[in-house]
Order: C-alpha cells, then structure tokens, then sequence
C-alpha cells in the first residue's frame, strides 16, 4: 500500500481581493517532511504525476480539513480542474471553488492549503495526488 504524505503551505486573495486563477501546489525542488525524509519535484516527478493525474481521469478534489481521507461528509470547497508544471516554479494546479470556499478564502477564514501526496519509495521523486484540503 502506497503511503501519504501532507504538506501545507499558505494561499488566499492578491492584493486586490481577487482569488489567483493558478495556485503553486508543489514548489519544484525538495520538500522536508516531518519526521519522513526530503520529497523531490522536479519534471522527472511532475511527467509521472501528471500521467497518474491524467489515467485517472477525474478531478482532484479540494475538501475541508482533510475530510475525505476519513470516514465524515467531505463537502468540495473546489475541484482542480487543471494541472501544469511551469519550469522553475513547479507543479500549478488550476481550481474551481465552490461559492462558499470563495468567500472564506477572501474573508481569509482559511489560509492554508495541505496536499496529500505519493511519493515513490526508491527516489522520493513525487507521483500522484490524493486531494488538496483547506
């Protein structure tokens, strides 16, 4: 069984209060993970999660505090409805919001963001995403 990993980083409104239409989910280089080791992304990683993201074929959804990784609801606050990797950068992913996470991500209710990700094991290189939670 393959195992996930969380990371968290901020987001919110520009300057102008508008919401970003591309948000940096995974930041090209490495990561440390708490108490796991250095993940890696880089365009070896990014082509092989885009290629998982792509055989699956469906949206990656953006949930409340990690709700659909338990057994509760887990309302979409969004879905990622498309991915790019942008050299330099890293992994972008384009999200659709629901009205409701709009509005708490302008009022600045939520700040932050948490992948839950596969790496793979012999080179920590990033593989798939699970969901994306506020």
């Amino acid at each position: 069984m393959k195992k996930a990993y969380v990371s968290i980083a901020e987001l919110g409104p520009d300057t102008d209060g508008k919401l970003p239409e591309w948000y940096l989910i995974f930041a090209a280089g490495t990561c440390e993970l708490e108490g796991e080791g250095q993940s890696v992304v880089d365009a070896i990683a990014a082509a092989q999660t885009l290629k998982n993201l792509s055989r699956r074929g469906i949206d990656i959804v953006v949930d409340y505090e990690h709700q659909s990784i338990g057994n509760a609801k887990a309302p979409a606050a969004g879905w990622v409805k498309e991915w790019k990797w942008v050299d330099g950068q890293g992994l972008l992913a384009r999200i659709d919001w629901t009205d409701e996470a709009a509005g708490y991500l302008k009022a600045k209710e939520y700040r932050y963001f948490s992948p839950v990700f596969y790496t793979k094991k012999e080179d920590r290189r990033l593989v798939g995403v699970h969901s994306i939670a506020l």
